[in-house]
C-alpha cells in the first residue's frame, strides 16, 4: 500500500482519536451539575438539624451543599449560623461575608452578621449591619427588633432617640404584635407624651381584647395616671400591667416572631429555597424530589421536615406544588 493511500485511511482515524481526547478533557474539567433532588435533601437535612441545634451535623450538611452548588448562599449563610451558635465567631463572619458578596442585599444574612458582631462585643458594627438591613429592607421586623434592643442597652440621648424611631417603625411594621407597641408606650411615658401614650394603651385593646383580670386594675390606673399627667405613677402602674401581659400567649407568640427561640438556639436559619439558574419547577422530576426527602427522622419533631421542605422548595409556585404532590397520593 502507497503513502497516499496509508494517510486515506490513517487520518480519518487520527481524527476520531483526537475528537475523544478532546471530549474526554471536556467531561473531565466540567463539574457535574448536582441533582435537583440531592439538593434539596441536602438543603432539609441541614434546616432539620440546625432546628434540633445538632450542630455538628448541620455543619456537616451545608458543607456538602457548599461543594455540590457554590452558587447557594443559603449554604454560606447557614454556615455562619453553625458556627455563630458553636461560639466561633470569626469562622462565622468568614462565611456570613462569603454570603453577603453574593447577595448583599439580603436581611436576614445581615441580622446574621450581626447577632455575631453583638455576641463579639462589636456592639457598633452590630448595629451597623442592622441599619444596612433596613436600608435594602424598610420592613424587616427582625432587624428592626434587634436594633432597638442594641439601642435600648444605652443610656445616650441619641441611642434613645434612635430606639423611639426604630420601636416606632416596627409597631408600624407588626400592628397585630403587642410587643412593640408596649414598648412604644413605655418610651412614651418616659418621654412625658400622655396623649400619645394614651392612644397607644387605647389601642392595644383592638388586638389584646381580654387583658388578665389582675392586669385590668393596673392598666385603669396607668391611663389615670396619663391623664393627669403624673407619669412616676403610670410608669409604675403600667410596668406592673406589662410584666401581667409578658406571661400571656399573645405576647410569648410575639416575642418569637421578633426574637427566635429562647436558649441556645441563637439566630434565624436562612431558609429560601432559590430556583436554580435556568431550572423551574416543572424541570423537576418531583418523584425523585419526593423520594430523596424521606429521610430518617432526627428526632421526634423533624418528621414534619419532608412537607415543610417541599413548600419551600416550591417559594412562589405553591399551587403547581400541591398538584403534583396530590397526582403523587
Amino acid at each position: 500500500m502507497n503513502s497516499a493511500m496509508k494517510l486515506k485511511y490513517l487520518l480519518p482515524l487520527i481524527l476520531w482519536m483526537f475528537a475523544l481526547i478532546l471530549c474526554g478533557c471536556n467531561q473531565k474539567n466540567r463539574k457535574q451539575v448536582a441533582n435537583p433532588g440531592e439538593l434539596i435533601s441536602v438543603k432539609t437535612l441541614g434546616l432539620a438539624y440546625l432546628e434540633e441545634n445538632q450542630l455538628e451535623e448541620a455543619e456537616a450538611e451545608f458543607l456538602k451543599l457548599v461543594d455540590l452548588d457554590p452558587k447557594e448562599v443559603l449554604g454560606y449563610a447557614n454556615l455562619g449560623l453553625v458556627y455563630l451558635r458553636k461560639g466561633n465567631y470569626p469562622e462565622a463572619e468568614e462565611w456570613l461575608q462569603k454570603a453577603l458578596k453574593m447577595d448583599p442585599k439580603d436581611p436576614d444574612i445581615r441580622l446574621i452578621l450581626a447577632k455575631v458582631y453583638e455576641m463579639s462585643s462589636q456592639t457598633q458594627k452590630s448595629i451597623s449591619e442592622l441599619e444596612q438591613a433596613i436600608r435594602h429592607s424598610p420592613g424587616h421586623v427582625k432587624s428592626l427588633y434587634q436594633l432597638t434592643e442594641l439601642y435600648a442597652s444605652s443610656t445616650k440621648d441619641e441611642s434613645l432617640k434612635n430606639r423611639h424611631k426604630y420601636t416606632l417603625a416596627l409597631a408600624g411594621s407588626t400592628p397585630g404584635n403587642i410587643v412593640p407597641r408596649l414598648n412604644l408606650i413605655e418610651i412614651l411615658i418616659r418621654e412625658a407624651q400622655a396623649d400619645k401614650a394614651v392612644e397607644q394603651m387605647e389601642g392595644l385593646r383592638q388586638i389584646f381584647p381580654e387583658f388578665p383580670k389582675e392586669a385590668i386594675e393596673y392598666y385603669n390606673k396607668t391611663i389615670a395616671a396619663l391623664q393627669a399627667q403624673e407619669y412616676d405613677k403610670a410608669s409604675i402602674s403600667f410596668m406592673i400591667f406589662h410584666n401581667y401581659l409578658k406571661v400571656t400567649f399573645p405576647y410569648q407568640a410575639g416575642i418569637l416572631e421578633l426574637k427566635g427561640p429562647g436558649g441556645s438556639l441563637i439566630g434565624f436559619p436562612v431558609i429560601t429555597f432559590d430556583q436554580q439558574a435556568g431550572m423551574t419547577t416543572r424541570d423537576m422530576d418531583w418523584r425523585e424530589v419526593l423520594e430523596a426527602i424521606k429521610f430518617t427522622d432526627i428526632t421526634s419533631t423533624a418528621a414534619d421536615c419532608e412537607m415543610d421542605a417541599l413548600i419551600l422548595a416550591s417559594v412562589g409556585n405553591i399551587q403547581p406544588l400541591r398538584k403534583r404532590i396530590r397526582s403523587f397520593e
